[in-house]
C-alpha cells in the first residue's frame, strides 16, 4: 500500500451494474458487487488524497458463469443485454491510465443511462425490471425451470422469478407454477 500511496496510483475495481440495479434470481450475485463498491468508497476516503479510485460497472458479459442458471432453466438472457469484452477492457484501461481517476465507470452508453436510472430514480428502475421479468415470464422464459433445493414454495405457488401473484389478471396461461 505505501508503494501505491508513493506513486501517486491507481486501484480500479471491476464490478457490475448489479451493484446499483438489482436483478431478481441474483441477489447475492448483487450484493457482492455492491460490497465491492463499498469497499472502494472506504479505500477512496482512507487513501484517495493520493491515489485514484474508480469502480467500472460492465453488463453481462458473456463467459461460464451464467452456465449453472442457465442449465435450472433461470437465465437472466433478456434481462440484460451482453456486452463485449473488449469494451470492458477498454474501460479498465481508461480508468487505469486517464489523467484524472473518476468514481464511477459505466462501460457503455445504454450502461450510463442504466446507471443513472438506477443511483437517482431507483422505484422507476424497479419498474422496468419488474415489467421486463414479467415480460420473460409470459414468454415462459422459465417454464423449464426447476425450483431450487429445499425452497419452501408450496406446491401451486407461483414460481420465485414472477412479480406478478395468483391472482393476477395479466398472469399468461404459459406461467406455471414450482412442482412440489
Amino acid at each position: 500500500m505505501d508503494a501505491l500511496v508513493a506513486s501517486r496510483g491507481r486501484v480500479v475495481m471491476l464490478t457490475s451494474r448489479m451493484a446499483v440495479m438489482q436483478l431478481p434470481l441474483a441477489a447475492a450475485y448483487g450484493a457482492s458487487k455492491r460490497a465491492v463498491v463499498a469497499y472502494a468508497d472506504a479505500l477512496r476516503l482512507e487513501i484517495g488524497t493520493h491515489v485514484g479510485v474508480t469502480c467500472v460497472y460492465p453488463s453481462a458479459v458473456r463467459s461460464p458463469i451464467h452456465d449453472s442458471t442457465a442449465q435450472a432453466g433461470l437465465s437472466l438472457q433478456g434481462m440484460s443485454q451482453f456486452e463485449p469484452l473488449e469494451g470492458v477492457v477498454r474501460t479498465v484501461e481508461k480508468a487505469a491510465l486517464s489523467s484524472r481517476a473518476r468514481r464511477h465507470l459505466p462501460t457503455t452508453r445504454r450502461g450510463s443511462v442504466e446507471f443513472f436510472l438506477a443511483r437517482h430514480f431507483p422505484a422507476l428502475t424497479d419498474r422496468i425490471v419488474a415489467r421486463t421479468l414479467a415480460g420473460r415470464v409470459r414468454s415462459g422464459a422459465f417454464a423449464g425451470a426447476t425450483p431450487p433445493a429445499r425452497s419452501g414454495w408450496a406446491s401451486g405457488s407461483p414460481c420465485p422469478a414472477c412479480c406478478c401473484s395468483t391472482s393476477s389478471p395479466t398472469r399468461s396461461a404459459s406461467h406455471r407454477s414450482w412442482p412440489a
